[in-house]
C-alpha cells in the first residue's frame, strides 16, 4: 500500500495537507520522535533487575520512514514530501531505553545483546502509528502492544495494549509531528509504570 494515494491536489489544498499532493514542489522533510515523559524517581524502592529491550515489531504498514496518514476509514497513505528520520520502531526502542532508565528504578536498561545477563525483556508490538485526518483538528494516533518476560523460564509475566490518540495543533505534517511527540510521552508513561508493576 506504499504511495497508494487517491486523491485530488484539490482534496489535498482544502484540508490544509501541505505534502500529501505526489506532485508537490518544495523541499523534504525529515522528523524525528525524540520525547521522553518526566517521570519521577520511586524511592520507596529499587528493583535489581536488568532488563533488555528488543526492536518494537512492526507490520508492513509501519516498517518505513514514510510518515502515513488517513483522510478516509481503512484507508492509510503517506506523504510524499514528509517523512520519519527511523522507522517508527528505530526511534521508539532508544526512547523506551532512556524512560526506564529515567525510573532508576532498574540495575541495568538496554537494547543490546552485549550488555550482560538480562532478568527480563520488554518486547513491543506497534500496532499504530498514523495522523488522522477523519476529524477535525487531525489527531494522532498511536497504539502499542507491551509484553513482558521472565527470561529465566521464558515465562511471560504480564501484558497490556497501550492506546493514544493526541490532537494535532494544526491539520499538516508537521503538525502530526507534534502530536506523535506527545503521544509517545503519554504512551512510555504508561509503559513505564507497567513495567514498575511488574518487575520484582
Amino acid at each position: 500500500m506504499k504511495h497508494f494515494i487517491q486523491m485530488s491536489v484539490g482534496i489535498c489544498l482544502g484540508l490544509g495537507l501541505v505534502g500529501c499532493s505526489p506532485v508537490q514542489v518544495g523541499p523534504s522533510q525529515t522528523y524525528i520522535v525524540n520525547s521522553v515523559p518526566a517521570l519521577s524517581r520511586n524511592v520507596t524502592h529499587h528493583h535489581v533487575s536488568n532488563v533488555f529491550v528488543s526492536l518494537p515489531e512492526a507490520g508492513p504498514l509501519y516498517s518505513t520512514p514514510d510518515m502515513s496518514y488517513m483522510l478516509s476509514p481503512y484507508q492509510i497513505s503517506y506523504f510524499v514530501k514528509n517523512s520519519w528520520i527511523e522507522t517508527p520502531a528505530q526511534m521508539l526502542q532508544p526512547l523506551i531505553v532512556d524512560t526506564l532508565q529515567a525510573t532508576h528504578d532498574f540495575r541495568v536498561v538496554s537494547s543490546s545483546q552485549n550488555a550482560g545477563r538480562f532478568d527480563y525483556q520488554v518486547n513491543t508490538q506497534l500496532l499504530q502509528f498514523t495522523q488522522d485526518f477523519t476529524q477535525s483538528p487531525s489527531v494522532f494516533r498511536l497504539k502499542l502492544r507491551v509484553q513482558l518476560i521472565k527470561l529465566v523460564d521464558n515465562h511471560i509475566v504480564a501484558s497490556q495494549d497501550i492506546s493514544v490518540v493526541e490532537p494535532a495543533p494544526q491539520n499538516s505534517p508537521y503538525g502530526g509531528v507534534v502530536a506523535a511527540n506527545q503521544a509517545a510521552k503519554d504512551a512510555l508513561k504508561i509503559l513505564a509504570h507497567f513495567c514498575l508493576r511488574y518487575i520484582y
